[in-house]
């Protein structure tokens, strides 16, 4: 049972019965009566869109907009039902599923292998088809964040940037199949201006200038067509938008069965005195683990199993591989496993008492499939803005996140080819995200993690090299390891995995410190630049050849 004060919490989201939901009928007028607000009719054009809009925000800025393209209206009815069971969502989306429309070209330049930016199965929902074709908005977002921006040429274009600019600001779209969108007739592609003026508003000038280089470079535009975009759309200013979404009441929320049976995953390799502190703090938790399920990998004349022993509280499970691998030794505890949640942690971190009890409200109050967390890494410095409010989630951490088991019986568990190799996270999340599955980023589901000097990757000589010491160092260099070539592969198109390669590349040249430090690490890349062609070209050649033998991927 629900207590009060959830309910009080949660309440204030919920439409009241005077509230309204305001119908704009774009192409045409809808014949039948609409009895929960105003009804008005508008032509298929940015500026008559906006303009129409205006009209009804003038008047109210409580209630709903329902934007709705054809004749068939869904059921009022219906529409409240959405509004009251989903109090946490601002935006529900009809994509009419197989016909979708996805983000700019222009992105593979500059996000090439972000979960958003990866073709998903014609069966699934995505919020890269995010359309007017049948759209239910919160007003208080159209107030706070703008809508369409005018200078758009085309609404496809204005309302791909629309919804890109809303995904990161922590507002949370939801696909409904109850809302009856129509099919599209003909699919319209975004215009070339009006994807340089998406990469413009949402990324910034360098990525502007970078995209109009790239394009030209790679042949999908004409020289002509970029130095028009750089002479239009240069001075333009981005949308302005407010603080993130507030999502606060989540921290009320109750959980429902405080029985939940939650399996802790942890894999370990020669860290033993950090996997005792996390034992510890995992018996201090607001809510106890169900079963905690610990896969030893050190070698076995190392190996210490007086630790593991008793452990009542948590109901500890201590299994042996002598193999080790990050994702066999994950598998093989996910089929040991009985929980109805997982959540993945690392041997080498710390946790705070309530991580559990946070990774089940999470998903309760936002009706998600997935909670992600984020880590706080010893000597990397602050995680970055857009890691910082609670959004849907193109990540999926497994030193901080929880699924629910269902979810893994959709997408299958690790893949075997990162067994020894990174990206292993990363995988599985694009493969979840690719199920429709809800994954929602949340920064106030914190740990602290060391980055232990051995044990885990290091044991294969992998991630000897992170972004932070990169970052750090003159002498270190981030270059893609074989099986984030081999991810890119697998998840993305030919020219985001060209564009990824060269991000990276070119990512080898960036240092923290002065104007003579980043000279210095610049003029050490340049002599290095050799050994950076050969390593990339026979990273991807042995990439290319993992293909023939992956992906290996058990089920439960």
């Amino acid at each position: 049972m629900e207590n009060n004060k959830s309910q009080s919490n949660e309440s204030s989201f919920l439409p009241t019965t005077n509230e309204s939901i305001d119908l704009i009928s774009i192409g045409k007028q809808n014949s039948r009566e609409w009895g929960v607000g105003k009804s008005l009719s508008t032509a298929y054009r940015v500026t008559a869109i906006i303009q129409t809009l205006q009209k009804l925000l003038s008047e109210s800025g409580d209630g709903f907009i329902l934007f709705l393209m054809g004749d068939q209206l869904p059921p009022e009815e219906t529409l409240q039902q959405i509004i009251r069971n989903n109090p946490s969502i601002d935006v529900w989306y009809d994509d009419a599923i197989g016909t979708r429309l996805e983000w700019p070209d222009m992105l593979d330049f500059v996000s090439p292998v972000n979960y958003f930016n990866m073709e998903v199965p014609a069966v699934v929902s995505s919020v890269s088809s995010i359309s007017l074709r049948c759209l239910l908005v919160r007003k208080e977002i159209l107030v706070k964040n703008g809508f369409l921006e005018e200078r758009f040429i085309s609404v496809e274009g204005a309302v791909k940037e629309w919804a890109w600019r809303l995904i990161y600001r922590g507002i949370l779209f939801q696909y409904t199949n109850l809302l009856h969108a129509l099919p599209l007739k003909k699919h319209t592609p975004i215009s070339i201006e009006d994807q340089y003026r998406f990469i413009k508003y949402r990324f910034g000038q360098k990525w502007f200038f970078w995209s109009l280089m790239r394009s030209w470079v790679v042949g999908l535009t004409t020289m002509e067509e970029a130095l028009k975009a750089f002479r239009t759309i240069r001075t333009e200013e981005a949308p302005n938008s407010l603080a993130p979404r507030d999502h606060s009441p989540w921290r009320n929320t109750d959980i429902k069965d405080e029985h939940a049976k939650v399996t802790v995953l942890i894999p370990t390799v020669e860290r033993y005195p950090y996997l005792v502190t996390v034992l510890k703090q995992l018996e201090e938790q607001s809510i106890l683990p169900y079963e905690v399920i610990v896969i030893d990998q050190t070698p076995e004349r190392e190996r210490k199993p007086e630790l593991f022993v008793g452990h009542p509280k948590i109901g500890l499970k201590y299994f042996t591989l002598d193999r080790a691998g990050q994702c066999t030794s994950r598998n093989f505890g996910l089929l040991q496993s009985s929980g109805d949640y997982i959540l993945f942690i690392d041997d080498d971190v710390e946790i705070k008492n309530d991580l559990i009890e946070k990774h089940l409200q999470c998903i309760r109050y936002f009706h998600a499939d997935v909670s992600c967390g984020v880590c706080d890494e010893v000597g990397a410095g602050p995680i970055p803005k857009e890691y910082t409010f609670i959004r849907l989630s193109d990540i999926f951490p497994t030193n901080n996140g929880m699924v629910k088991r269902h979810v893994l019986e959709k997408s299958g568990l690790f893949d075997l080819a990162y067994d020894r190799g990174q990206r292993a996270d990363g995988d599985l999340g694009a493969r979840i995200y690719k199920t429709g599955a809800r994954m929602i980023l949340n920064p106030e589901i914190r740990l602290l993690h060391y980055h232990a000097p051995q044990g885990g990757l290091r044991k294969h000589k992998v991630r000897r090299v992170t972004f932070a010491s990169s970052r750090q160092y003159i002498t270190h260099f981030r270059l893609p390891h074989i099986t984030e070539l081999y991810f890119a592969k697998i998840h993305c198109s030919k020219r985001q995995q060209r564009e990824y390669n060269l991000l990276t590349l070119l990512g080898t040249f960036s240092i923290r410190g002065g104007a003579w430090r980043k000279a210095e690490k610049i003029a050490y890349a340049i002599l290095m630049l050799p050994s950076f062609f050969y390593k990339m070209g026979k990273r991807n050649r042995a990439a290319s050849k993992m293909l023939s033998d992956f992906p290996k991927i058990p089920r439960f």
